[in-house]
């Protein structure tokens, strides 16, 4: 079955060509819109071409019939209709019309396509006349548009028959009426607040930005720390741990960002920690158990290499020229 909707192609996205007033001698066609521009045809063809009664005239033997696109799904250029052609030689102006990639409909099929995705309206060289020389309706081709014009872009159907089974509508997630308290972020409360405040002027989705594991030393206190539940909301009485000891975090508050509150904590490492990754526990009050620590969100990492500092640096090379002015004498 044949869904078909005729557009005026002048779409750059979708039709290239010269744009020559006259002495061009061929017009590439090319079915490789943007994704936007296809799904633009798709719905046209949608709104306004397609009609599922034609099923029951096309398919009478099949009951309640349905439709589904057939795959590949593609919406494929069709051969235009020359008949309105006229070439300066009388020359069927269908022999310059060539199929580069694609395939023409079977022709012992009624209800087949034409699957073509790459054409090329050309005239050869010895003809001693270019595109620009033929007309249609009656005025010269001056621009791609006036072929485009003249052919269709389909969609193949597939007829399928109902069964008869009534399935029962799921929605892709149901909600959790009582979540299990898990930890979603960790990060500084100046760095969290900043990327949320680019997410909303950009608009994108919160917390679209990758957040990376906290690092911490052993011996070192981070303070001013966002900790985001799952919930996006911080209840009172929530109690973090970190299973692999050697770190504690502690509640300090909590702060709205945008339309999350978060916790503010403080992080700290013991001296004796081991380095490696942690994962952290929440339990809240007033929401389910869970033993599943959160990962990914938590790393000790060895103690940064001492950089001299410039008065040692600048000290150090006073005593090299000292050194080296002894020397000489």
């Amino acid at each position: 079955m044949c869904l078909v909707n005729r557009k005026e192609a002048e779409n750059k996205e979708e039709i290239r060509a010269a744009r020559s007033p006259r002495g061009f001698s061929n017009l590439d066609f090319k079915n490789e819109g943007s994704k936007s521009a296809q799904s633009h045809l798709i719905n046209e063809i949608e709104t306004d071409s397609i009609d599922l009664s034609r099923l029951d005239q096309t398919f009478p033997n099949l009951s309640q019939p349905r439709a589904t696109l057939t795959d590949p799904v593609g919406l494929y250029i069709q051969t235009p209709n020359f008949d309105n052609y006229q070439t300066p030689d009388n020359t069927p102006a269908e022999n310059f019309w060539k199929v580069v990639r694609g395939s023409i409909k079977e022709s012992n099929d009624s209800n087949d396509i034409d699957r073509i995705l790459h054409a090329v309206f050309s005239v050869p060289p010895e003809k001693n006349y270019t595109v620009g020389d033929i007309c249609i309706d009656g005025s010269p081709i001056l621009y791609a548009s006036q072929i485009a014009n003249t052919f269709d872009m389909a969609l193949m159907a597939t007829a399928i028959q109902q069964t008869g089974v009534t399935q029962v509508r799921v929605s892709c997630t149901q909600p959790d009426m009582n979540p299990k308290p898990v930890v979603n972020a960790l990060q500084p409360l100046n760095v969290f607040t900043a990327y949320r405040n680019l997410e909303a002027k950009t608009n994108e989705l919160e917390l679209s930005i990758p957040i990376l594991a906290l690092q911490i030393s052993p011996g070192q206190e981070i303070v001013e720390v966002a900790l985001l539940l799952n919930t996006s909301q911080a209840p009172y009485g929530a109690v973090f741990t970190v299973p692999e000891g050697g770190v504690t975090i502690t509640i300090r508050g909590t702060q709205q960002v945008g339309d999350m509150v978060v916790y503010c904590v403080t992080v700290a490492a013991d001296h004796t920690a081991t380095i490696g990754d942690r994962t952290i526990l929440a339990s809240v009050p007033g929401m389910a158990a869970t033993n599943k620590a959160a990962i990914g969100l938590l790393t000790v990492v060895a103690p940064p290499t001492p950089q001299p500092s410039l008065h040692a640096h600048l000290l150090a090379s006073r005593n090299l020229r000292m050194n080296s002015r002894f020397t000489r004498a």
